[in-house]
């Protein structure tokens, strides 16, 4: 008996340790409901103060004096920008040709498209207005407070899109895009084989009157690029002021940098406004250099009327650069391209420098040195032109 209680016993238990051996795992189950959700955990540490931003008040107010009008358009109104029903806008600016710098819609278009010029011609062209240069959906508080539609160098139009871009800051890039030279017709002079001869508006004629660049050659002549410089051997060097590294268009004509300063959209230079640099100037005829470039344009001017070049009045003469028989500087005319030698490139380009200067009208103020050697060298050529003779 007690053999069998023993046998029975032996057999439970291995029964026992068979069972417990692991067999092969079965397939993954089924996924079980979502539990429910825990209690929040402790709240962590309170992070760093981030950088205080720009008070959209404050930063709307620099242009805007919430009352009833902004105080930026309150000068505008006051600008030569403010052109809305001349001939400028009405003609010029629904031309293809004309419009970047004659409409809003014009400079909106290459603005926006980031290109030199459009084809585009506008049936009912409208004048400058605030968002012509400024664009409410581009604004950067960080940045371009100023949200303008033109920051990149600039590519002249002068000699055809051809030259160096003219870069002088990303604030003052916007107004040199319009307030360059231009003239589509322009060549740039050549020393040997200038094949060109201006043509005149007429019923016969093709081409253009205005060899000389277009009226705004502001930019070229700030940077000091691109006017005539091709004299023998000329008396004064090409060289430029300081004013294109230490000024600009805003600084000048804006009081851009002077503090609690609102922008001077009427874009009137004043004397205050350079008195960080000249101190207790009073006008901006500095050292009385305005005066001085008024008198050597005067004279040349002068010496172009006695050859025969300029009227009375300053205006070209047309028939002074065809092929008039009485013109014997070079046999069949001044501009003859069967006959151009260096002294009509030398002639040629005085009167370019010329009209350059007289159309810059800042009298020397937008790059003294550039501009004198431009009128003194032109001088010294045309008093060697002789005289021209009588009909």
């Amino acid at each position: 008996m007690k053999n069998l209680n023993l046998f029975g016993a032996l057999a439970i238990a291995f029964a026992l340790v068979v069972g417990c051996i692991e067999g092969p795992e079965g397939p993954t189950g089924l996924k079980g409901e979502k539990g429910d959700t825990g209690a929040a955990g402790v709240a962590g540490a309170k992070g760093d103060k981030g950088d205080t931003g720009a008070a959209g008040e404050v930063s709307c107010k620099m242009c805007h004096d919430g009352i009833q009008h902004p105080m930026a358009e309150g000068t505008f109104l006051l600008s030569g920008h403010n052109l809305n029903t001349t001939e400028a806008v009405s003609y010029a600016g629904g031309r293809g040709g004309c419009a970047r710098c004659h409409s809003h819609e014009g400079f909106v278009e290459i603005a926006s498209a980031s290109v030199n010029s459009t084809t585009t011609t506008f049936a009912a062209p409208s004048g400058m207005k605030c968002s012509t240069c400024h664009d409410h959906g581009n604004f950067d508080f960080t940045t371009n407070i100023k949200g303008l539609r033109w920051s990149k160098a600039v590519t002249p139009i002068m000699y055809g899109f051809t030259k160096e871009a003219m870069d002088i800051d990303v604030s003052n890039n916007l107004c040199i895009s319009c307030h360059q030279g231009r003239d589509n017709d322009y060549k740039e002079f050549a020393t040997t084989d200038y094949d060109w001869t201006p043509k005149f508006s007429s019923s016969t004629a093709t081409g253009t009157i205005r060899f000389y660049p277009h009226y705004v050659p502001q930019a070229q002549i700030f940077l000091g690029k691109m006017a005539y410089e091709g004299f023998t051997n000329p008396a004064t060097a090409f060289a430029s002021t300081t004013h294109k590294g230490a000024a600009n268009c805003t600084s000048c004509h804006m009081g851009a940098g002077i503090a609690n300063q609102t922008l001077n959209h009427a874009m009137k230079p004043k004397a205050e406004y350079c008195s960080g640099c000249h101190a207790g100037a009073s006008d901006l005829n500095i050292n009385g250099r305005q005066t001085e470039i008024d008198g050597l344009e005067a004279e040349l001017a002068t010496e172009l009327k006695r050859i025969g070049i300029l009227n009375e009045a300053g205006a070209i003469i047309p028939a002074r650069f065809g092929t008039d028989p009485n013109w014997t500087v070079t046999p069949g005319g001044l501009f003859d391209k069967t006959t151009l030698t260096k002294i009509n490139h030398d002639l040629a380009g005085s009167v370019t420098n010329y009209f350059m200067v007289h159309y810059d009208r800042s009298k020397g103020v937008h790059n003294y040195k550039y501009i004198k050697a431009m009128l003194k060298n032109s001088i010294d050529y045309t008093k060697t032109v002789a005289l021209k003779p009588a009909k």
